[in-house]
């Protein structure tokens, strides 16, 4: 799971560094906090 998030860490630090959204640092923090919310589909 640990390969799984160093993954996504390294291709969203490649995204924002190309979009030159990532000036400087050399942590980046995400929050991945689930929230359960009532959703009404159409039918």
């Amino acid at each position: 799971m640990a390969e799984v998030f160093e993954q996504l860490n390294t291709a969203l630090a490649g995204k924002l560094a190309e979009d030159r959204l990532l000036l400087r640092g050399c942590e980046l923090r995400i929050d991945t906090t689930v929230v359960e919310a009532d959703i009404d589909h159409p039918h």
